[in-house]
Protein backbone atom coordinates (compact mmCIF):
# COMPACT_ATOMS: atom_id res chain seq x y z
CA UNK A 1 0.00 0.00 0.00
CA UNK A 2 3.09 2.60 0.68
CA UNK A 3 4.81 1.60 -2.50
CA UNK A 4 2.11 0.65 -4.42
CA UNK A 5 -0.67 3.20 -3.82
CA UNK A 6 -2.27 2.84 -7.23
CA UNK A 7 -2.61 -0.43 -7.60
CA UNK A 8 -3.69 -0.70 -3.86
CA UNK A 9 -6.18 1.98 -4.86
CA UNK A 10 -7.35 -0.22 -7.71
CA UNK A 11 -7.29 -3.53 -5.83
CA UNK A 12 -9.56 -2.55 -2.67
CA UNK A 13 -13.12 -3.62 -3.29
CA UNK A 14 -12.17 -5.83 -6.20
CA UNK A 15 -13.17 -9.42 -6.71
CA UNK A 16 -10.04 -10.24 -5.71
CA UNK A 17 -10.10 -8.27 -2.37
CA UNK A 18 -13.50 -9.23 -1.82
CA UNK A 19 -13.20 -12.98 -2.49
CA UNK A 20 -13.70 -13.91 0.98
CA UNK A 21 -14.96 -11.44 4.07
CA UNK A 22 -14.81 -12.13 7.58
CA UNK A 23 -18.46 -11.26 9.44
CA UNK A 24 -19.59 -9.94 12.48
CA UNK A 25 -20.93 -12.46 14.94
CA UNK A 26 -24.91 -11.91 13.89
CA UNK A 27 -24.29 -9.94 11.02
CA UNK A 28 -25.87 -12.99 8.42
CA UNK A 29 -27.44 -16.28 9.61
CA UNK A 30 -28.16 -18.33 6.84
CA UNK A 31 -31.24 -20.57 7.20
CA UNK A 32 -31.05 -20.65 10.82
CA UNK A 33 -26.94 -21.16 10.67
CA UNK A 34 -24.44 -18.06 11.77
CA UNK A 35 -22.36 -17.13 8.98
CA UNK A 36 -18.89 -16.55 9.71
CA UNK A 37 -17.61 -15.45 6.02
CA UNK A 38 -18.97 -14.19 3.46
CA UNK A 39 -17.93 -15.39 -0.92
CA UNK A 40 -17.82 -13.01 -3.77
CA UNK A 41 -19.63 -10.06 -4.19
CA UNK A 42 -21.42 -9.66 -7.48
CA UNK A 43 -23.73 -10.99 -8.58
CA UNK A 44 -23.96 -13.76 -5.70
CA UNK A 45 -22.85 -13.89 -2.08
CA UNK A 46 -22.48 -17.12 -0.74
CA UNK A 47 -21.64 -17.95 2.60
CA UNK A 48 -19.78 -20.12 5.24
CA UNK A 49 -21.11 -21.51 7.84
CA UNK A 50 -20.03 -24.60 10.78
CA UNK A 51 -21.07 -28.03 10.62
CA UNK A 52 -19.70 -30.79 12.33
CA UNK A 53 -16.34 -29.15 13.15
CA UNK A 54 -15.64 -27.88 8.92
CA UNK A 55 -16.41 -25.30 7.31
CA UNK A 56 -19.33 -25.63 4.40
CA UNK A 57 -20.43 -23.37 1.61
CA UNK A 58 -24.23 -23.12 2.39
CA UNK A 59 -26.27 -23.33 -0.60
CA UNK A 60 -28.75 -20.57 0.16
CA UNK A 61 -27.31 -17.43 -1.52
CA UNK A 62 -28.12 -13.64 -2.24
CA UNK A 63 -28.60 -11.94 -5.21
CA UNK A 64 -26.10 -8.77 -4.54
CA UNK A 65 -28.59 -6.71 -6.51
CA UNK A 66 -31.66 -7.17 -4.93
CA UNK A 67 -30.60 -8.85 -1.60
CA UNK A 68 -32.87 -11.56 -2.58
CA UNK A 69 -32.10 -15.59 -1.04
CA UNK A 70 -32.22 -18.13 -3.62
CA UNK A 71 -30.89 -21.92 -3.88
CA UNK A 72 -27.38 -21.79 -5.57
CA UNK A 73 -28.67 -25.13 -7.57
CA UNK A 74 -32.22 -25.86 -7.12
CA UNK A 75 -31.90 -29.12 -8.76
CA UNK A 76 -32.83 -30.86 -5.37
CA UNK A 77 -29.73 -32.41 -4.23
CA UNK A 78 -30.56 -34.34 -1.13
CA UNK A 79 -28.41 -34.47 1.91
CA UNK A 80 -25.96 -37.35 1.62
CA UNK A 81 -25.19 -36.12 -1.60
CA UNK A 82 -21.33 -35.31 -2.39
CA UNK A 83 -22.87 -31.86 -4.13
CA UNK A 84 -25.56 -31.57 -1.24
CA UNK A 85 -24.29 -28.38 0.80
CA UNK A 86 -23.53 -30.73 4.07
CA UNK A 87 -21.47 -32.83 1.55
CA UNK A 88 -17.73 -33.00 0.59
CA UNK A 89 -18.39 -31.03 -2.87
CA UNK A 90 -19.57 -28.03 -1.09
CA UNK A 91 -16.46 -28.06 1.66
CA UNK A 92 -14.64 -24.77 2.06
CA UNK A 93 -11.36 -26.30 2.60
CA UNK A 94 -10.98 -28.19 -0.14
CA UNK A 95 -12.84 -26.77 -2.35
CA UNK A 96 -13.27 -22.75 -1.92
CA UNK A 97 -10.14 -21.76 0.19
CA UNK A 98 -7.43 -21.92 -1.92
CA UNK A 99 -8.68 -19.59 -4.45
CA UNK A 100 -10.45 -16.81 -2.50
CA UNK A 101 -7.37 -16.46 0.06
CA UNK A 102 -3.48 -15.96 0.30
CA UNK A 103 -1.39 -18.59 1.53
CA UNK A 104 -3.44 -21.05 2.29
CA UNK A 105 -2.38 -24.36 4.20
CA UNK A 106 -4.52 -26.76 5.22
CA UNK A 107 -4.32 -30.72 6.81
CA UNK A 108 -6.88 -32.94 7.66
CA UNK A 109 -7.47 -35.01 11.05
CA UNK A 110 -8.46 -38.56 10.25
CA UNK A 111 -9.62 -39.25 13.97
CA UNK A 112 -11.72 -36.47 14.33
CA UNK A 113 -12.52 -35.86 10.08
CA UNK A 114 -11.53 -32.39 10.39
CA UNK A 115 -9.38 -29.90 8.61
CA UNK A 116 -7.28 -27.67 10.20
CA UNK A 117 -6.30 -25.00 7.26
CA UNK A 118 -4.12 -21.66 8.39
CA UNK A 119 -4.72 -18.78 5.90
CA UNK A 120 -2.26 -15.91 6.06
CA UNK A 121 -4.76 -13.30 4.49
CA UNK A 122 -8.36 -13.42 3.52
CA UNK A 123 -9.35 -12.70 0.03
CA UNK A 124 -6.84 -12.94 -3.43
CA UNK A 125 -4.18 -9.89 -2.28
CA UNK A 126 -0.63 -9.27 -3.53
CA UNK A 127 1.07 -12.21 -2.03
CA UNK A 128 -1.83 -15.02 -3.87
CA UNK A 129 -0.03 -13.73 -7.59
CA UNK A 130 3.00 -12.41 -6.51
CA UNK A 131 4.70 -14.46 -4.30
CA UNK A 132 6.22 -13.81 -0.76
CA UNK A 133 7.02 -10.16 -0.01
CA UNK A 134 10.34 -10.49 1.25
CA UNK A 135 11.91 -11.24 -1.73
CA UNK A 136 10.44 -8.41 -3.06
CA UNK A 137 11.93 -6.14 -0.03
CA UNK A 138 15.05 -7.77 -0.29
CA UNK A 139 15.35 -6.97 -4.13
CA UNK A 140 12.71 -4.12 -5.12
CA UNK A 141 13.93 -4.55 -8.63
CA UNK A 142 13.12 -8.22 -8.79
CA UNK A 143 10.67 -9.07 -11.26
CA UNK A 144 8.17 -11.08 -8.98
CA UNK A 145 5.63 -13.94 -10.65
CA UNK A 146 2.26 -12.38 -12.18
CA UNK A 147 3.88 -9.88 -13.90
CA UNK A 148 5.59 -12.00 -16.66
CA UNK A 149 2.86 -14.36 -17.74
CA UNK A 150 -0.34 -14.00 -16.61
CA UNK A 151 -1.97 -17.13 -18.06
CA UNK A 152 0.12 -19.18 -15.59
CA UNK A 153 -0.48 -16.62 -12.94
CA UNK A 154 -4.27 -16.82 -13.18
CA UNK A 155 -4.38 -20.54 -13.94
CA UNK A 156 -4.49 -21.90 -10.65
CA UNK A 157 -7.50 -20.18 -9.91
CA UNK A 158 -9.28 -19.39 -13.09
CA UNK A 159 -9.01 -23.45 -14.18
CA UNK A 160 -11.56 -26.48 -13.89
CA UNK A 161 -8.36 -28.76 -12.51
CA UNK A 162 -6.55 -30.85 -9.94
CA UNK A 163 -4.56 -29.70 -7.22
CA UNK A 164 -1.52 -31.73 -6.28
CA UNK A 165 0.28 -29.67 -3.84
CA UNK A 166 0.72 -26.41 -2.48
CA UNK A 167 1.54 -24.13 -4.85
CA UNK A 168 3.52 -21.09 -4.73
CA UNK A 169 3.12 -18.22 -7.06
CA UNK A 170 6.29 -18.28 -9.73
CA UNK A 171 6.09 -22.06 -9.94
CA UNK A 172 4.90 -24.08 -13.01
CA UNK A 173 1.49 -24.11 -12.93
CA UNK A 174 2.14 -28.13 -14.33
CA UNK A 175 3.88 -29.06 -11.45
CA UNK A 176 1.30 -28.36 -8.91
CA UNK A 177 -1.96 -28.69 -11.13
CA UNK A 178 -3.45 -31.00 -13.63
CA UNK A 179 -6.21 -29.12 -15.84
CA UNK A 180 -9.20 -29.97 -17.29
CA UNK A 181 -9.24 -29.81 -20.92
CA UNK A 182 -12.11 -29.56 -23.98
CA UNK A 183 -10.33 -32.18 -25.61
CA UNK A 184 -10.30 -34.81 -23.16
CA UNK A 185 -13.58 -33.92 -20.54
CA UNK A 186 -17.38 -34.40 -20.99
CA UNK A 187 -17.34 -31.08 -18.92
CA UNK A 188 -16.95 -29.55 -22.23
CA UNK A 189 -19.62 -29.78 -25.27
CA UNK A 190 -18.08 -32.22 -28.08
CA UNK A 191 -17.13 -28.83 -30.20
CA UNK A 192 -15.51 -27.32 -26.93
CA UNK A 193 -18.10 -25.04 -25.82
CA UNK A 194 -18.18 -24.55 -21.93
CA UNK A 195 -20.98 -26.90 -21.10
CA UNK A 196 -20.13 -27.41 -17.39
CA UNK A 197 -18.32 -24.75 -14.65
CA UNK A 198 -15.48 -25.01 -16.53
CA UNK A 199 -13.70 -21.50 -15.41
CA UNK A 200 -11.52 -19.98 -18.36
CA UNK A 201 -8.11 -21.92 -18.65
CA UNK A 202 -9.30 -24.76 -20.35
CA UNK A 203 -11.00 -23.67 -23.27
CA UNK A 204 -8.32 -20.00 -23.62
CA UNK A 205 -5.22 -22.31 -23.76
CA UNK A 206 -6.41 -24.41 -26.65
CA UNK A 207 -7.71 -21.21 -28.32
CA UNK A 208 -6.40 -19.65 -31.27
CA UNK A 209 -5.67 -16.29 -29.37
CA UNK A 210 -3.34 -18.35 -26.73
CA UNK A 211 -1.70 -19.86 -29.92
CA UNK A 212 -1.15 -16.18 -30.86
CA UNK A 213 0.70 -15.15 -28.03
CA UNK A 214 -2.71 -13.41 -26.30
CA UNK A 215 -2.54 -13.57 -22.35
CA UNK A 216 -5.03 -12.73 -19.75
CA UNK A 217 -3.84 -9.38 -19.01
CA UNK A 218 -4.39 -8.47 -22.87
CA UNK A 219 -7.72 -8.16 -21.93
CA UNK A 220 -7.90 -7.57 -18.21
CA UNK A 221 -6.96 -5.63 -15.43
CA UNK A 222 -5.72 -8.12 -12.52
CA UNK A 223 -5.94 -5.51 -9.97
CA UNK A 224 -9.62 -4.09 -10.81
CA UNK A 225 -10.77 -7.55 -12.27
CA UNK A 226 -12.08 -5.31 -14.81
CA UNK A 227 -11.71 -5.16 -19.12
CA UNK A 228 -9.42 -2.97 -20.19
CA UNK A 229 -11.50 -1.61 -22.53
CA UNK A 230 -15.55 -1.88 -23.02
CA UNK A 231 -17.25 -3.05 -25.92
CA UNK A 232 -15.35 -4.01 -29.41
CA UNK A 233 -12.85 -1.57 -28.78
CA UNK A 234 -11.43 -4.58 -26.58
CA UNK A 235 -11.26 -6.81 -29.40
CA UNK A 236 -10.19 -4.17 -31.82
CA UNK A 237 -7.25 -2.72 -30.19
CA UNK A 238 -5.29 -5.92 -31.69
CA UNK A 239 -8.20 -6.47 -34.77
CA UNK A 240 -7.90 -3.49 -36.07
CA UNK A 241 -4.00 -4.30 -37.09
CA UNK A 242 -2.66 -2.77 -34.30
CA UNK A 243 -1.70 -3.58 -30.69
CA UNK A 244 0.43 -5.79 -28.94
CA UNK A 245 -0.49 -8.40 -31.33
CA UNK A 246 -1.86 -7.28 -33.86
CA UNK A 247 -4.54 -9.65 -35.39
CA UNK A 248 -6.39 -10.03 -38.73
CA UNK A 249 -7.82 -7.30 -39.60
CA UNK A 250 -11.77 -6.91 -39.12
CA UNK A 251 -14.23 -4.60 -40.50
CA UNK A 252 -17.22 -5.05 -37.67
CA UNK A 253 -20.18 -3.55 -39.93
CA UNK A 254 -19.28 -6.24 -43.16
CA UNK A 255 -18.38 -8.77 -40.60
CA UNK A 256 -21.05 -9.37 -38.40
CA UNK A 257 -23.82 -8.56 -40.50
CA UNK A 258 -25.96 -7.08 -38.01
CA UNK A 259 -27.02 -3.61 -37.22
CA UNK A 260 -24.77 -1.29 -35.46
CA UNK A 261 -26.61 -0.75 -32.22
CA UNK A 262 -27.43 -4.62 -32.40
CA UNK A 263 -26.32 -7.38 -29.87
CA UNK A 264 -25.59 -9.03 -32.83
CA UNK A 265 -23.05 -6.45 -33.72
CA UNK A 266 -20.90 -7.08 -30.74
CA UNK A 267 -17.98 -9.83 -30.56
CA UNK A 268 -18.82 -11.58 -27.94
CA UNK A 269 -22.33 -12.08 -28.92
CA UNK A 270 -20.63 -14.83 -31.48
CA UNK A 271 -17.16 -15.57 -30.69
CA UNK A 272 -17.91 -15.21 -26.43
CA UNK A 273 -21.32 -16.62 -25.42
CA UNK A 274 -22.33 -16.98 -21.73
CA UNK A 275 -23.85 -19.61 -19.88
CA UNK A 276 -25.27 -19.45 -16.37
CA UNK A 277 -24.00 -20.57 -13.41
CA UNK A 278 -25.46 -20.71 -9.86
CA UNK A 279 -28.34 -19.28 -10.85
CA UNK A 280 -27.26 -15.80 -11.53
CA UNK A 281 -23.48 -16.01 -12.99
CA UNK A 282 -23.30 -15.69 -16.28
CA UNK A 283 -19.80 -15.62 -17.53
CA UNK A 284 -18.13 -16.32 -21.01
CA UNK A 285 -16.62 -18.68 -23.58
CA UNK A 286 -13.22 -18.25 -23.28
CA UNK A 287 -13.06 -20.55 -26.75
CA UNK A 288 -13.42 -17.98 -29.27
CA UNK A 289 -14.48 -20.39 -31.38
CA UNK A 290 -16.64 -19.45 -34.77
CA UNK A 291 -19.97 -20.22 -34.16
CA UNK A 292 -21.08 -23.16 -36.21
CA UNK A 293 -24.77 -24.07 -36.56
CA UNK A 294 -24.12 -27.70 -37.94
CA UNK A 295 -22.63 -28.20 -34.94
CA UNK A 296 -25.61 -28.30 -33.40
CA UNK A 297 -27.45 -30.18 -35.85
CA UNK A 298 -24.65 -33.06 -35.41
CA UNK A 299 -23.58 -33.29 -31.98
CA UNK A 300 -25.77 -31.46 -30.05
CA UNK A 301 -23.66 -28.32 -29.14
CA UNK A 302 -25.56 -25.01 -28.76
CA UNK A 303 -24.70 -22.42 -31.54
CA UNK A 304 -24.29 -18.45 -31.26
CA UNK A 305 -27.21 -17.66 -33.64
CA UNK A 306 -29.85 -19.46 -31.91
CA UNK A 307 -29.00 -18.34 -28.28
CA UNK A 308 -30.19 -14.61 -29.59
CA UNK A 309 -32.52 -15.95 -32.32
CA UNK A 310 -34.49 -18.60 -30.33
CA UNK A 311 -37.47 -18.24 -32.15
CA UNK A 312 -35.86 -19.85 -35.55
CA UNK A 313 -34.80 -23.49 -36.34
CA UNK A 314 -31.17 -24.69 -36.71
CA UNK A 315 -31.72 -25.32 -39.99
CA UNK A 316 -32.14 -21.49 -40.39
CA UNK A 317 -29.34 -20.44 -38.70
CA UNK A 318 -26.85 -23.48 -40.82
CA UNK A 319 -28.36 -21.49 -44.10
CA UNK A 320 -27.87 -17.81 -42.68
CA UNK A 321 -24.25 -18.65 -41.75
CA UNK A 322 -23.58 -20.35 -44.71
CA UNK A 323 -24.60 -18.32 -47.09
CA UNK A 324 -22.83 -15.15 -45.82
CA UNK A 325 -20.14 -13.97 -48.00
CA UNK A 326 -16.31 -15.27 -46.67
CA UNK A 327 -17.86 -18.15 -44.51
CA UNK A 328 -14.84 -20.58 -44.81
CA UNK A 329 -16.56 -23.57 -42.61
CA UNK A 330 -15.15 -24.93 -39.87
CA UNK A 331 -14.39 -28.28 -41.27
CA UNK A 332 -11.43 -28.97 -38.97
CA UNK A 333 -14.07 -28.16 -35.43
CA UNK A 334 -16.61 -30.43 -36.91
CA UNK A 335 -14.33 -33.59 -37.38
CA UNK A 336 -12.60 -32.88 -33.77
CA UNK A 337 -16.36 -32.86 -32.47
CA UNK A 338 -17.00 -36.00 -34.17
CA UNK A 339 -14.44 -37.53 -32.15
CA UNK A 340 -14.68 -39.65 -28.80
CA UNK A 341 -12.97 -37.69 -25.85
CA UNK A 342 -10.40 -40.11 -24.14
CA UNK A 343 -10.70 -39.34 -20.56
CA UNK A 344 -7.01 -38.43 -19.91
CA UNK A 345 -5.92 -39.07 -16.10
CA UNK A 346 -2.18 -37.72 -15.05
CA UNK A 347 -2.27 -38.06 -11.81
CA UNK A 348 1.72 -38.23 -10.36
CA UNK A 349 3.87 -41.28 -9.94
CA UNK A 350 5.99 -42.71 -7.12
CA UNK A 351 6.72 -40.54 -4.32
CA UNK A 352 4.72 -37.28 -6.00
CA UNK A 353 1.79 -39.27 -5.87
CA UNK A 354 1.71 -40.27 -2.03
CA UNK A 355 2.32 -35.99 -1.76
CA UNK A 356 -0.60 -36.19 -3.96
CA UNK A 357 -2.48 -38.11 -2.23
CA UNK A 358 -1.68 -36.82 1.58
CA UNK A 359 -2.73 -33.09 -0.35
CA UNK A 360 -6.44 -34.22 -1.28
CA UNK A 361 -7.06 -35.93 1.69
CA UNK A 362 -10.62 -35.70 2.72
CA UNK A 363 -12.17 -35.99 -0.54
CA UNK A 364 -14.17 -39.46 -1.64
CA UNK A 365 -11.84 -39.26 -4.73
CA UNK A 366 -8.69 -38.78 -3.22
CA UNK A 367 -9.85 -41.55 -0.81
CA UNK A 368 -10.16 -44.00 -3.81
CA UNK A 369 -7.03 -43.37 -5.09
CA UNK A 370 -5.61 -44.14 -1.94
CA UNK A 371 -7.13 -47.30 -1.38
CA UNK A 372 -5.99 -48.17 -4.70
CA UNK A 373 -2.39 -47.57 -3.81
CA UNK A 374 -2.39 -49.35 -0.59
CA UNK A 375 -4.37 -52.62 -3.20
CA UNK A 376 -0.91 -52.02 -5.06
CA UNK A 377 1.02 -52.06 -1.99
CA UNK A 378 -0.62 -55.02 -0.62
CA UNK A 379 -1.67 -53.13 2.53
CA UNK A 380 -5.47 -54.52 2.28
CA UNK A 381 -7.03 -53.31 5.66
CA UNK A 382 -5.43 -49.77 5.01
CA UNK A 383 -7.28 -49.81 1.58
CA UNK A 384 -10.24 -50.97 3.67
CA UNK A 385 -10.03 -48.35 5.65
CA UNK A 386 -9.51 -45.96 2.69
CA UNK A 387 -12.71 -47.31 0.84
CA UNK A 388 -14.89 -46.41 3.93
CA UNK A 389 -14.18 -42.84 3.84
CA UNK A 390 -14.91 -42.54 0.36
CA UNK A 391 -18.16 -44.51 1.12
CA UNK A 392 -19.10 -41.92 4.13
CA UNK A 393 -18.52 -38.91 2.00
CA UNK A 394 -19.88 -40.13 -1.03
CA UNK A 395 -23.00 -42.33 -0.11
CA UNK A 396 -24.62 -42.13 -3.28
CA UNK A 397 -22.00 -43.88 -5.26
CA UNK A 398 -20.89 -47.87 -5.28
CA UNK A 399 -17.78 -47.73 -6.17
CA UNK A 400 -16.55 -47.43 -2.34
CA UNK A 401 -18.19 -50.08 -1.56
CA UNK A 402 -16.34 -52.26 -4.28
CA UNK A 403 -13.03 -51.26 -3.43
CA UNK A 404 -13.81 -52.45 0.21
CA UNK A 405 -14.63 -56.16 -0.87
CA UNK A 406 -11.97 -56.53 -3.27
CA UNK A 407 -9.97 -55.63 -0.37
CA UNK A 408 -11.46 -57.57 2.29
CA UNK A 409 -11.57 -60.67 0.00
CA UNK A 410 -7.77 -60.10 -0.55
CA UNK A 411 -7.72 -60.76 3.42
CA UNK A 412 -9.28 -64.24 3.26
CA UNK A 413 -12.23 -61.99 4.71
CA UNK A 414 -14.64 -63.42 2.56
CA UNK A 415 -18.08 -62.90 4.65
CA UNK A 416 -17.34 -59.65 5.68
CA UNK A 417 -16.67 -58.98 1.73
CA UNK A 418 -20.41 -60.84 0.87
CA UNK A 419 -22.03 -58.46 3.18
CA UNK A 420 -20.57 -55.65 2.15
CA UNK A 421 -21.97 -56.60 -1.39
CA UNK A 422 -25.04 -57.84 -0.38
CA UNK A 423 -25.95 -54.29 1.35
CA UNK A 424 -25.04 -52.83 -2.08
CA UNK A 425 -27.52 -54.42 -3.93
CA UNK A 426 -30.15 -53.26 -1.63
CA UNK A 427 -28.65 -49.73 -1.82
CA UNK A 428 -28.13 -49.51 -5.98
CA UNK A 429 -30.52 -52.51 -7.21
CA UNK A 430 -29.93 -51.23 -10.73
CA UNK A 431 -26.29 -51.43 -10.63
CA UNK A 432 -24.78 -54.45 -12.56
CA UNK A 433 -21.42 -54.51 -11.38
CA UNK A 434 -22.59 -54.50 -7.67
CA UNK A 435 -24.28 -57.76 -9.09
CA UNK A 436 -21.78 -59.16 -10.80
CA UNK A 437 -19.46 -58.53 -7.67
CA UNK A 438 -21.23 -59.94 -5.00
CA UNK A 439 -21.78 -62.87 -7.57
CA UNK A 440 -17.93 -63.34 -7.15
CA UNK A 441 -18.54 -63.39 -3.53
CA UNK A 442 -21.12 -65.29 -3.03
CA UNK A 443 -19.21 -68.00 -5.41
CA UNK A 444 -16.35 -67.84 -3.13
CA UNK A 445 -18.40 -69.01 0.03
CA UNK A 446 -19.80 -71.94 -2.61
CA UNK A 447 -23.33 -70.44 -2.65
CA UNK A 448 -23.33 -71.67 -6.24
CA UNK A 449 -27.34 -71.00 -6.27
CA UNK A 450 -27.28 -67.41 -4.99
CA UNK A 451 -24.12 -66.56 -7.06
CA UNK A 452 -25.86 -67.91 -10.49
CA UNK A 453 -28.81 -65.70 -9.71
CA UNK A 454 -26.58 -62.50 -8.95
CA UNK A 455 -24.58 -63.15 -12.28
CA UNK A 456 -27.87 -63.04 -14.36
CA UNK A 457 -29.14 -60.27 -12.58
CA UNK A 458 -26.09 -58.41 -13.49
CA UNK A 459 -26.55 -59.03 -17.44
CA UNK A 460 -30.06 -58.68 -17.02
CA UNK A 461 -29.19 -54.80 -15.96
CA UNK A 462 -25.80 -54.81 -18.37
CA UNK A 463 -26.83 -57.66 -21.20
CA UNK A 464 -23.40 -57.06 -22.98
CA UNK A 465 -20.96 -57.84 -19.41
CA UNK A 466 -17.91 -59.99 -20.98
CA UNK A 467 -17.05 -60.91 -17.37
CA UNK A 468 -20.19 -61.34 -16.60
CA UNK A 469 -20.90 -63.76 -19.41
CA UNK A 470 -17.86 -65.52 -18.68
CA UNK A 471 -17.99 -66.08 -15.14
CA UNK A 472 -21.93 -67.41 -15.53
CA UNK A 473 -20.92 -69.92 -18.14
CA UNK A 474 -18.13 -71.77 -16.09
CA UNK A 475 -20.27 -71.79 -12.81
CA UNK A 476 -23.55 -73.20 -15.51
CA UNK A 477 -21.29 -75.73 -16.54
CA UNK A 478 -19.85 -76.31 -13.20
CA UNK A 479 -23.47 -76.49 -11.72
CA UNK A 480 -24.14 -79.39 -14.46
CA UNK A 481 -21.72 -81.67 -13.66
CA UNK A 482 -22.00 -81.01 -9.60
Amino acid sequence: MECHASIWEEWTNSHHDLAEVPLAEGEVTVDGHPALRSLGVEPLVQYLVMLNGNLQVHQLAQDSETGAWFDVFADGRQEGEWGHWTGRGMNWDTMCAVCHNTGVRRSWDNKTDTFHTEVAEYGVGCEACHGPASEHIDNPKRVLPGAKDGVESCAPCHARRSEFRNHTPGDSFSESFHPALPRHSEAWYADGQILEENFEYGSFVESKMHAAGVTCLDCHNPHTGNLTAEGNALCLSCHSGAGRIPGPVIQVSTHTGHAAESIGSQCVSCHMPTTTYMQRHPRRDHGFLIPDPRLNESVGAPNACNRCHQDRSVEWAIQEVESRPGWKGNAARRQLALKIKPSVDSWPQGVALWEALVHNQGQPASAMREAQFWMQQGQFEKAVQAGQWAEKWEANSPAPRHMQATALDSLQRRNEARNVMEQCVLDFPDDALSWYLLGLARAAEEDWQNAREALLNALAFQPHFPEAEKNLKVLEEFLENF
